[in-house]
């Protein structure tokens, strides 16, 4: 089982997926998604705050990690990779 997190756009977009109703229009290429309008704020706002406390811990966590090298540095791309899996 993986420890990985999922970002606010990833969280975002299941809500988004599993709340509205979702339609491909092949004529014209296009997903068509249908939500309430309340609802899709409410998922919004909460995305929103999803990734302020995420930018926040990660930055705590990188700072933590130079300051425990001694070092000063801190691969970020790979501290992303480990907490939230990379480019999927």
């Amino acid at each position: 089982m993986s420890n990985k997190q999922q970002t606010a756009v990833e969280w975002l977009i299941h809500e988004i997926e599993s709340k509205g109703d979702a339609w491909e229009n092949a004529s014209i290429k296009k997903i068509q998604i249908s939500i309430d309008a309340s609802e899709y704020a409410e998922l919004k706002a909460q995305a929103k705050e999803m990734e302020k406390e995420q930018t926040i811990d990660f930055a705590f966590n990188a700072l933590k990690i130079a300051d425990d090298t001694m070092n000063g540095y801190v691969d970020v791309d790979k501290l992303y990779e480990q907490k939230y899996g990379g480019n999927k």
